[in-house]
Formats: structure tokens, C-alpha cells, sequence
């Protein structure tokens, strides 16, 4: 593939002299930054326009903007955002000078308007790729809980992404392992985002600005991960004044203070586990869980042009039963970053992070002679830099660099009682570079590469990973959409696919006698705007992996591989209604996919392929201060490997007194191929109701939540030693009390 990383160099390369030879006689430039009027924080992916004119641009994660090579003369700048009122201020623009202007946006109050869907509208008409889906606050919120408010409840909500249980938010992306998500909070890599069995994530929604997932055709910017990203970036804090934020639920409490201080801002979000009763009613099952999350951040702003920040966040995760026989689980994480923001000169702005982060896991067994201890253990220091060069209002140059070093380690009692350690480490090093052009629209070129040295000693065939995004405005209100992207991934886990609850999983680097794991994306789509309220996205994708690696539980001696290879393809539609009117907001997805692997020649369906998903939202504002809000979601049945037979197996105990001779056996079990059978259909309503009051600054809400509302009885799986059905959770009410000051 060496050809296609040189043709896309090739390609880049051709556009840069492009972009600069449009310099033109000095003209007036426009930047700032879109901030909330009440507590002072940027607005992240503002779009702000000089009205009745093609010059404008969408605001950074940062809210920062900036708008080049406009005309001398007096304009209507206007900007724009989601849940805010829109605001527009006369501006001056003078020939070679720089016009600094900030925006402050009120609020929009809780009944949404229309304008949340056509300020979303104005950004996509530059953005190529089809699958980035950015996720607000508010759309957490809108989802009713199940046992904690939560961001991967609303993964769960879009096109391609498949959960296999109501217990556990690990979730798995257009065919993709679990271990191929990339998740970063604010750019910290996270190895283990769940808490416990994997009820919910470790990230409080109230501390996140916002989130990015991509489900495909992802850019040069990430990589590492063979599947999707999710970019969380927290908030900086009330700029204003000391605020905060509490809620008391029947499995947690959560407190979140935020405030100004000397240069800057600070915020501060912790959560625990309080009443282990509900819990156990939760699961059906008594599992002694406690928990504690904690995120933090400290941001310093010495001048409009620079900021830095300190970020942490740990979280502690224990099961701790009190029979010797039941094996005790621990989980920690810590994450720790220093990011730095520059804008240099008129047109150039740059970040840089450096960050630290660790993942522990043990399982010790006690006395329990079924299961075997185990620790795993994750180190990584990354440095990450990336610039933005704002060539003119029409094209932009993106370059970066990342240098990271996962130190992993692992160690376990195999089946003859020895113990086995292993460590290694990896070194983890790329440059990217991307050129984004609008200057010819309606077409819109987004296309760049990515470059591992990493690989350039083992494989050169694994430095470039090219990627491109095209978007052709046939109108107004339909749009085409393709993308290519190549991926690979160095770090993997060692799971059993065929366990209901994945509670231990192991982080291990790609052994050295095998090459890292590979991956191309193809998606194509469009996006049609039905009404000035209602946007249409359909998609199509295909994904083929190589070089998959899988443990090899049927290992016997020490001839046979530790490891099997393999390959894997998946592809499928996708549908997706998103729209929103008065006091109504809500979105339709629904996924058509096919998934299959094939390990050591044999070919079959993963435990994750689900043929068909339906998922309808919707939320409703009512006066007087009311909520309503309803998830349905319907998934056809999940792969599963069927019992076919059994026979009573003759262990030959007692062999020196000639007891086995009366020995009648055990009986085990013969099961079939794998994965050749399908559980019933899943389908659930969840409903949230909610009175929100106000006494003076004070804010509090009272939230009735009932999952499983009709209370269907959704097979989870059969225990095959005793023959007893094992449901997903029943009809289950809650109740919850939220406030703010």
C-alpha cells in the first residue's frame, strides 16, 4: 500500500501552494470567541457569518473563531448555537487590521425553538465526513436513566452502535470490538471508561462541555484504534461566579462546584455509591459494588491569545463479597494533563497536551478453586501538538504529532497452577497533516495522512494511513458524502467473547512475532434537510479488517500458538432523523449490519452482531415547568452458541480401589457450532417525568424514572448448568432529586 499513502502525500502537497497562491492585497480579518453570558465558559462549535455574505466560520471546541480576508466595509456578524439564543452586533472591518470580538449568548430557555436545528445546519455544509456526531449536555439528559444519567446511554441511541445487555454500557461500533473504541477525556486515554460490571461510564455528564463520536471514516487527528472514537472535553467552570450542581439518586450521589478564581477558572465534579440494596434489586443479584469518580480542572487565561489548563480524574471501582469462595474485583483509574493554547500571529493557533494515564485491575480469588487470580496494568505518557493555519476563509492546514508509550503488564495462575508475568511496552509515534477546502464549493475537500514511525523499522507498509472526505452540495438541502480512512491498532485485550458480563479483561501489546492489527473504512451517504426543522442522514459502510488476533483457550502444550490470527468484515446501512420543533426535540436511528470473523479458517457471527436496531427519542417541554422524555428501542435477537447434546463424562476417580468401576459420570455438556443460534428480539420503553422548580437563583428538579415501562421480559441468557432463564432488567421506577445554585 505504499502507492497509496505517496498518492495521497501527493495529493496534500498539490494543495498547499494552492492555497497560499490565493494571497491578495491586505484585507480585514474577524476573530474571537462565543462564550455563555451567565457563567462565562466558551461555547464549543458555534457558527458565527457576516449576514447576507459566504464569509463565516465554525468555532473550535474551544469557541474560538476566526474569519479572514474580508472586504473593508460594515457588516452584520452574527452567531449562532445550540440551546442559546442567536445574537448579531454591527462590526467595522478595516483593511489590514485584526478585529477582535467576543459574544456572549444567553441561554435558550428549557422549551427548545426551531433554530437549535438550522444552527446545527450551517456547520454541516462545510463538514465531509458523514459519521462525526457531537453530543450536548442536553441530549444526555433527555435520555430517561436506567440507573445513573449517562453519556454511553446515548451512544447507545445512534446508528451502529450495538450493546449486548441492559447491565453494562460497553458498547461496540459498526462491527468493532469493545477494545478498538478510542476514548479520550480531555485528551487523556482512557483503558477502562466503565465502572464495575459496566452499569454506566465514569464520565459525570454535568462536567462534560461536550463529546465527539466517530463511527467511522475518522480524521488524521486520531488514531491508535481500529474502530470509533469519542473525544470528551470537560468544562472550565463558571467563570462568573461560585456555582454548583447536586442530585441524589437511588444508587449514587453526585456533587459538581465550579467557580472563578485569580487568572482563571476551576471546576470540580465527584460522584459515589450510597444504597447497595438497590443495587442488588438493579441486578437480580446480590454484588457487594462500591464506586467513587472524581474530575477536575483548573484553567489559567493570561491573555485572549493564550490559556493553559490542568486536568485529572480518577475513579475506584470495588467488589468485595464476603465469602472466601467469591473471587473480590478492583478497578482503578487515574489520568492526569497539562494542555497548553496559543494563537500565533494573525492566522495561526496551536495546542499542545501532555498527559499521564494509569488502569490497575486485579481479581483475587481467595479459596475459590473455579476461578484464578489476575492483575492487569496500564502506563501511558503522551505528548500530543497539533496547529491550525487559517489559509484564507476557504481552506484550511491542519498538522500535528503524537508521541506515546503504553507500558503494559499482566499476570495470572494458568490451568497447571504456574504463575506467568508479562510486560512490554510500546512506542507509539505519528505525524498527520490535513488540508480542508471549501473554496470550490459546493464541494468540500477534507483530506490529509496520517504517518507511525513506529512502524517504520518492522513494516513500512504500516507508516501511511491516508484519509480523505468529500462532501458534493447538490442543494441547499441534500448533500453527498464519502470517506476512506486506513487504521491501525498496536494494544489489544484478552476477554472471552462467550462471557454474559465481561468483568475482567486484560490489556496486553500485539506480540512481537505478529504485525499490528489493520483496518480499512469506506462509508458513503447523504444528508438531506426535509424541513428547516428536520435533517435526514442515511449512510452506508463497509469495514475489512486484518490481522486480528484472538487468545487461544484451546491451547494444550507449549507447541501450540498463544495466539490465532484472523480477519473480519462488517458493513451495513444506517438511518438517522434528527429534528426538532417548539417545545419538541428528538431523533430516529435505525442500523441494518452484518458482522462476521473469521479465526484460524473458520468463519462465524461475533456475540455483537445484530442484524437489526430501532431506537426512537423524544423529549417534551410543557409549561408549568414540566419534562417528559421516552426512549424506545427495539434490537433483533444476538448470536449464541446452542447446547446440541450431553454426555456423562468418566473422570476414573478412586482408581487404586477399584471405586471408578461403579463410577456412573458426569454429565457435560456438547455444544454446537459457534454462534449458530439467535436469541429472541429485544425491545424496552423507558420513560422519565420531571417537575423542575425555581426559588431565586436556586433550581431544583423532582424525576420520576421507570425502565422497562410494559415490563418486557427480555431473555439475558440461560444458566446452562441448571436450565433457570435469566431476564434483563424488569419494570424498575426510580426517583431522583437534582438541584443548582
Amino acid at each position: 500500500m505504499k502507492s497509496a499513502g505517496q498518492i495521497f502525500l501527493l495529493f496534500i502537497l498539490f494543495f498547499i501552494p494552492t492555497g497560499v497562491s490565493y494571497a491578495q492585497e491586505p484585507k480585514g480579518i474577524l476573530r474571537g470567541t462565543v462564550r455563555d453570558s451567565l457563567t462565562g465558559e466558551t461555547i464549543p462549535y458555534a457558527n458565527v457569518f457576516l449576514e447576507e455574505t459566504r464569509f463565516g466560520a465554525s468555532a473550535s471546541v474551544r469557541g474560538f473563531f476566526l474569519i479572514s480576508e474580508i472586504p473593508a466595509g460594515s457588516y452584520e456578524l452574527k452567531a449562532t448555537a445550540v440551546g442559546y439564543e442567536p445574537k448579531s452586533r454591527r462590526v467595522t472591518v478595516r483593511s489590514g487590521a485584526t478585529t477582535e470580538v467576543t459574544f456572549l449568548l444567553n441561554p435558550r430557555p428549557k422549551e427548545l425553538e426551531p433554530t437549535v436545528v438550522i444552527a446545527e445546519k450551517l456547520k454541516k455544509l462545510y463538514e465531509a465526513n458523514p459519521s462525526i456526531q457531537p453530543i450536548s449536555r442536553e441530549e444526555i439528559r433527555m435520555i430517561p436513566i436506567t440507573a445513573e444519567a449517562d453519556l454511553f446511554r446515548v451512544l447507545a441511541t445512534l446508528p451502529g452502535v450495538v450493546r449486548t445487555s441492559d447491565v453494562s454500557s460497553q458498547f461496540y461500533v459498526r462491527g468493532g470490538n469493545g477494545d478498538q473504541n478510542l476514548i479520550l477525556l480531555d485528551g487523556i486515554t482512557v483503558y477502562n471508561p466503565f465502572h464495575g460490571l459496566g452499569l454506566f461510564s465514569i464520565f459525570d455528564g454535568d462536567a462534560v462541555k461536550v463529546s465527539e463520536f466517530f463511527s467511522g471514516g475518522i480524521g488524521v487527528e486520531y488514531g491508535r484504534r481500529l474502530s470509533s472514537v469519542l473525544n470528551i472535553v470537560t468544562r472550565d467552570g463558571n467563570a462568573n461566579q461560585l456555582s454548583g450542581k447536586y442530585s441524589m439518586g437511588f444508587l449514587t450521589g453526585r456533587m459538581l462546584l465550579e467557580g472563578p478564581m485569580p487568572g482563571g477558572t476551576w471546576i470540580l465534579s465527584g460522584r459515589k455509591t450510597f444504597f447497595h440494596r438497590v443495587l442488588k434489586k438493579f441486578l437480580n443479584q446480590d454484588v457487594p459494588l462500591s464506586f467513587y469518580d472524581l474530575i477536575g480542572k483548573v484553567t489559567f487565561k493570561s491573555t485572549q491569545e493564550s490559556r493553559f489548563a490542568a486536568h485529572m480524574f480518577l475513579s475506584n471501582d470495588d467488589i468485595i463479597h464476603p465469602s472466601l469462595t467469591e473471587p473480590n474485583y478492583a478497578w482503578r483509574n487515574r489520568g492526569f494533563a497539562l494542555s497548553y493554547g496559543q494563537l500565533f500571529g494573525e492566522k495561526l493557533y496551536a495546542d499542545f497536551r501532555l498527559t499521564y494515564s494509569r488502569f490497575f485491575a486485579e481479581l483475587d480469588s481467595k479459596l475459590s478453586r473455579a476461578i484464578r487470580p489476575q492483575t492487569t496494568k496500564v502506563e501511558e505518557v503522551n505528548f500530543n501538538g497539533d496547529v491550525v493555519y487559517y489559509v484564507n476563509p476557504h481552506e484550511q492546514l491542519q498538522a500535528g504529532m503524537m508521541w506515546s508509550i503504553p507500558r503494559l503488564e499482566s499476570s495470572l495462575i494458568n490451568s497447571a497452577d504456574l504463575p506467568i508475568h508479562s510486560k512490554a511496552s510500546v512506542t507509539e509515534s505519528a505525524l498527520w497533516l490535513k488540508y480542508k477546502i471549501t473554496r470550490w464549493f459546493p464541494l468540500v475537500v477534507d483530506a490529509g495522512a496520517r504517518f507511525n514511525f513506529s512502524f517504520i523499522l518492522t513494516d513500512a507498509r504500516y507508516v501511511p494511513e491516508p484519509r480523505i472526505a468529500l462532501r458534493y452540495q447538490f442543494h441547499p438541502r441534500v448533500g453527498l458524502l464519502v470517506t476512506y480512512g486506513r487504521y491501525h491498532q498496536q494494544v489489544m485485550t484478552i476477554s472471552n467473547e462467550d462471557d454474559i458480563i465481561a468483568l475482567f479483561e486484560t490489556w496486553i501489546a500485539v506480540p512481537e512475532r505478529h504485525v499490528a492489527e489493520e483496518a480499512d473504512h469506506y462509508v458513503v451517504g447523504t444528508e438531506v434537510s426535509l424541513f428547516d426543522h428536520l435533517d435526514l442522514s442515511l449512510q452506508g459502510y463497509y469495514k475489512n479488517y486484518r490481522n486480528l488476533l484472538t487468545y487461544n483457550r484451546d491451547k494444550v502444550d507449549r507447541l501450540d500458538p498463544d495466539y490465532l490470527p484472523g480477519s473480519g468484515k462488517s458493513y451495513g446501512a444506517e438511518v438517522f432523523l434528527k429534528g426538532g420543533i417548539s417545545s419538541f426535540f428528538g431523533w430516529a436511528s435505525y442500523s441494518l449490519g452484518k458482522t462476521t470473523r473469521t479465526i484460524n479458517g473458520f468463519t462465524f457471527d461475533p456475540r455483537n452482531d445484530r442484524r437489526h436496531s430501532l431506537n426512537l427519542v423524544a423529549g417534551l417541554r410543557i409549561k408549568g415547568g414540566w419534562e417528559v422524555n421516552a426512549r424506545w428501542e427495539f434490537g433483533s435477537g444476538l448470536p449464541f452458541t446452542k447446547i446440541v447434546g450431553f454426555y456423562d463424562r468418566l473422570l476414573l476417580g478412586g482408581i487404586f480401589d477399584s471405586t471408578f468401576a461403579h463410577e456412573t459420570g458426569t454429565p457435560y455438556m456438547i455444544l454446537g457450532e459457534k454462534n449458530q443460534g439467535r436469541l429472541p428480539a429485544y425491545h424496552r420503553l423507558d420513560l422519565t417525568l420531571a417537575k423542575n422548580l425555581s426559588i431565586s437563583t436556586y433550581k431544583f428538579a423532582l424525576e420520576l424514572n421507570i425502565v422497562n415501562v410494559y415490563d418486557r421480559k427480555n431473555l439475558f441468557y440461560f444458566n446452562r448448568f441448571t436450565g433457570d432463564r435469566v431476564n434483563m432488567l424488569p419494570f424498575f421506577p426510580t426517583l431522583s432529586f437534582r438541584g443548582e445554585f
